[in-house]
């Protein structure tokens, strides 16, 4: 988690995803991702705390419109019903600032050498994000606030991972069936909102 006296840069990278291959079979193509794209970048000594999420967006999403999802290979898109579309997902780290630059060289090398697409290196306000308007609507809590709903997003992170098998003799990783099961039960009684 960041705190200012730590001199850590928050930043945060979206990476497009091709729908064949290893990350185009339906059942495994998030864990797939979790174990080829993800876990080899927040595994590096220097990351103290990250977070991730994936998206299936139509092209035309306002979303994507700082992505330039036009004019890639085919086989980047998803076609349902002639909507054309784009899977991507969106990691959020922080490490020290001397170590940016470092991290981010190996994850460019990482993205290349499977082929997918990252959109951006840029910074990241975990504040602006998760202390946002969807978060609280008392301007007063929202940097509490995104302290708090951050270290629900980092630990869910790392459960996911913590989750993930494999590869198997197939290349393929797949999550333990019941890594999710009673957490996900257990915020549901938590918050008292159906799960």
């Amino acid at each position: 988690m960041q705190r200012d006296e730590d001199n850590l840069c928050s930043r945060e990278t979206r990476v497009f995803f091709p729908v064949n291959g290893r990350f185009g079979r339906r059942d495994t193509t998030w864990q797939n991702v979790c174990g080829y794209l993800i876990r080899p970048l927040v595994q590096l000594p220097y990351v103290r705390w990250f977070w991730f999420s994936r998206y299936a967006l139509g092209i035309n999403d306002p979303d994507l419109q700082d992505c330039d999802p036009d004019g890639w290979h085919e086989e980047f898109y998803w076609s349902v019903a002639d909507q054309r579309g784009l899977l991507s997902f969106r990691l959020r780290y922080s490490l020290p600032s001397d170590c940016c630059a470092d991290f981010e060289t190996k994850a460019a090398q990482l993205f290349a050498n499977h082929s997918v697409i990252p959109r951006y290196f840029r910074n990241y306000s975990v504040t602006g994000d998760l202390g946002n308007e969807r978060h609280t609507t008392d301007e007063s809590q929202r940097a509490p606030r995104a302290q708090i709903v951050a270290r629900m997003v980092h630990a869910t992170s790392q459960l996911v991972l913590h989750g993930l098998r494999g590869p198997n003799a197939l290349g393929d990783f797949e999550f333990e069936s019941i890594a999710f099961d009673v957490p996900h039960h257990l915020v549901s009684n938590i918050t008292g909102k159906p799960g």
